[in-house]
């Protein structure tokens, strides 16, 4: 059996050189900044006294009152002892616990980090250390995940949040580091020890931006045909009453597609009220205007005299005295579950400000039949209370979901031909906006 050679192979060319400066041509398609670049560390120090004792850690901004850790990171520093030769042992632990309470279904804590070390012991000693040194140092990472029966998820950023009352509802996510100082009560008495422990609470900050940027135009109407995938269109629909012949008005939330927003950012959002020009009277009646529903909306006064001049003057709806309200507002919902017992609350992040938009030239005709079609526009922007410090997290057992929410309320809702509308879009916050 004969058998062909090998072909010859010649050496490989080198890899080409490679770099994250664009040439001429080039396009970046996606990008993601090194934290260290946007958030440099900080080279101050939190010192924690206690008698004799001080604890420093590194890395802290200045004048901190609690010393605040990201993901992966490391909780380094020293522990100062003023008389060592009486220590027989120093251990450091790193502890994170979820405590639960809701009314029906009790209380309940869980384990997030347990993790102890030894940094100096009597027993261990050498020959060349035999006593404890006036400054032992120490670093712990932090873990990024714990188990939940057979479950890993995400470690949960610190949290705490309380509903009292009753129904109540409580939840905290606690991480503290724990330093416990093992001393003899007396030279000759080595087997006489007292314990010195000293708790620090951590803050436990991961830090998250989106992955993509907001939209380019905070206006809708300027960015829609040039850029349509920036936005997210939502409907529903405000329903009238049964014995009422008004037809629905079809409600249209526009908001940006990325849907993650940094807490800080603003939210530019667009709406839209399309239905029959007797429903649309039948909510925002002629010469009225749009009011604020609670005191600290900073909403703006909207008078929609003007664009009401597209709907028929010939209609026999009288208008109540009180006055319609479009609000839009950020809805944070945090949801327990204790022993099989499921329980959530609602708070308000943010309220949104909101103003008109003119209709277009061409629809200014006052006798257009109440059965024609027409539309309302507004856009605003709505972003969460200075306060807020955690964006969106699911640990299981707890979890923080946030909903950006359009709510529309007709004069007078109790004898109004149309009823209330709320209609709650799910977002996602998180710590950074997105960065180039």
């Amino acid at each position: 059996v004969s058998i062909s050679p090998l072909p010859e192979y010649s050496p490989s060319s080198p890899a080409p050189e490679y770099s994250d400066e664009l040439l001429l041509g080039e396009e970046r398609l996606e990008h993601t900044p090194r934290p260290d670049r946007l958030r440099p560390t900080p080279t101050g120090v939190f010192v924690k006294k206690a008698g004799r004792t001080s604890i420093v850690l590194n890395e802290q901004e200045d004048g901190v009152r609690v010393p605040s850790y990201g993901r992966h990171a490391v909780v380094s520093g020293a522990i100062c002892l003023e008389n060592p030769s009486i220590v027989e042992e120093v251990t450091v632990k790193l502890d994170g616990r979820m405590d639960l309470t809701i009314s029906e279904g009790g209380s309940k804590s869980h384990k997030l980090v347990n993790e102890t070390y030894t940094l100096w012991s009597r027993k261990d000693a050498t020959a060349e250390q035999p006593i404890c040194p006036y400054s032992v140092p120490f670093s712990l990472l932090i873990p990024s995940t714990y188990e939940e029966g057979d479950k890993t998820r995400p470690l949960p950023p610190s949290f705490d949040t309380a509903f009292p009352g009753v129904p109540g509802l409580f939840a905290k996510c606690i991480y503290t580091l724990v330093v416990t100082i093992v001393k003899i009560r007396h030279r000759k008495m080595t087997w006489l020890t007292k314990n010195k422990t000293i708790s620090i609470r951590l803050h436990y900050h991961p830090r998250t931006r989106p992955h993509r940027p907001n939209v380019s135009s905070p206006c809708l109407f300027s960015s829609l045909k040039v850029a349509p995938e920036e936005w997210q269109q939502a409907t529903a629909q405000m329903q009238p009453r049964p014995s009422s012949s008004l037809t629905p008005i079809d409600c249209h939330l526009m908001v940006p597609a990325a849907q993650i927003f940094g807490l800080e950012e603003a939210i530019p959002f667009h709406i839209q009220l399309t239905g029959t020009i007797a429903s649309l009277r039948a909510f925002l009646p002629q010469s009225t205007e749009v009011y604020p529903l609670s005191p600290i909306d900073t909403t703006s006064t909207v008078d929609t005299s003007a664009t009401l001049l597209r709907l028929s003057r010939s209609s026999s709806y009288t208008p109540p005295s009180p006055k319609p309200v479009i609000r839009v507002f950020l809805l944070r919902q945090i949801s327990v579950q204790v022993r099989g017992q499921k329980a959530w609350r609602n708070c308000t992040l943010g309220e949104g400000k909101i103003w008109p938009l003119p209709p277009p030239a061409g629809s200014m005709d006052c006798l257009v039949p109440e059965r024609e079609e027409a539309n309302l526009d507004w856009e605003g922007e709505v972003r969460c209370n200075r306060n807020t410090m955690v964006g969106g997290f699911n640990a299981g057992q707890l979890a923080v979901k946030d909903f950006i929410v359009l709510a529309l309320t007709p004069p007078d809702p109790h004898s109004s031909p149309l009823l209330e509308f709320q209609y709650a879009h799910p977002i996602r916050f998180v710590t950074d906006p997105w960065t180039d």
